[in-house]
C-alpha cells in the first residue's frame, strides 16, 4: 500500500527508479494497491478530502505508471458506507477493509463480500476475517491461522508488513515473515498479488451483498 505523492517524488528524484517499478508492475511480479493520494483519514477531514484522495490517487497513478489502481487498499481510518459507489466512480474495480489502526470494520465470516453503498452500488471487497493479519504480528507460524481458516472455499492470509530502522516500531527484516509464508506454502498455500487473490476468490466463493454502517 503506497500513498500515490511517491509517485510524485520519485518521478522528481528519480525517474530510472520509478521505471524500475512501471517494468515489475508490467511483469505483474508486485502490486501496488492503494490508490489515494497521501495517507488517507478521511473519518477525520471529511467529504472533500474524501473525493481528492481517491481522484487525486488514481490522477498520480494514471500519469505516472500509465494505469489505474484496481483494488483499494488503506492504513487509516478511512472508512464510511458511501465508499463503494465512490470507488468505483473513481476507477477501482475491487476493496480491501484491513485497515491497521482505528476504523476497521468488525470482522465478517466471508472470504469476500459484494459491499454494499447506501445508493446499491457494490464492489468486490475482502472484508476483515481472521486471515488478515496485523503489522503487531511478528515472528510467528501462520499456523494457528490456517487452521482457523479451515473450510473456508478462498482462504486468505494477509500479513500487513511495516519495515523500520532495527529496534524501532515493528522491525525491520522481512526475513521471519519468508520463513512462516514458505513453511504455510508446504501445507498448499500460495503466494498471489492481492487483485489476482480478489479474481481467483470471485471464482470459488459466494459473495453475499453487505452493507456495512459506520458504525460497525
Amino acid at each position: 500500500e503506497f500513498d500515490a505523492y511517491f509517485l510524485e517524488a520519485l518521478a522528481a528524484d528519480d525517474p530510472a527508479y520509478l521505471q524500475v517499478i512501471r517494468a515489475l508492475l508490467d511483469r505483474r511480479l508486485m502490486e501496488l494497491p492503494g490508490g489515494t493520494f497521501g495517507q488517507a483519514e478521511s473519518q477525520v477531514f471529511g467529504y472533500e478530502s474524501a473525493l481528492r484522495q481517491l481522484t487525486f490517487g488514481q490522477a498520480a497513478y494514471r500519469q505516472h505508471l500509465g494505469r489505474a489502481v484496481d483494488t483499494f487498499l488503506v492504513e487509516e481510518q478511512n472508512f464510511f458506507p458511501q465508499l463503494p459507489q465512490l470507488l468505483r466512480l473513481a476507477g477501482f474495480k475491487y476493496a480491501s477493509l484491513q485497515f491497521q489502526n482505528s476504523g476497521t470494520p468488525a470482522a465478517l465470516p466471508h472470504d469476500l463480500i459484494l459491499w454494499e453503498a447506501p445508493d446499491g452500488t457494490t464492489i468486490p471487497t475482502i472484508p476483515n476475517h481472521a486471515g488478515m493479519l496485523s503489522c503487531a504480528r511478528q515472528w510467528k507460524s501462520y499456523h494457528e491461522v490456517a487452521a482457523q481458516l479451515a473450510g473456508r472455499p478462498a482462504p486468505l492470509i494477509f500479513q500487513w508488513m511495516e519495515l523500520w530502522v532495527p529496534g524501532l516500531d515493528w522491525g525491520a527484516s522481512t526475513m521471519p515473515y519468508a520463513e512462516a509464508v514458505h513453511d504455510l506454502e508446504a501445507t498448499g498455500f500460495r503466494q498471489m498479488l492481492l487483485t489476482d487473490y480478489i479474481q481467483w476468490a470471485l471464482g470459488r466463493c459466494d459473495t453475499p451483498r453487505q452493507r456495512i454502517p459506520l458504525d460497525q
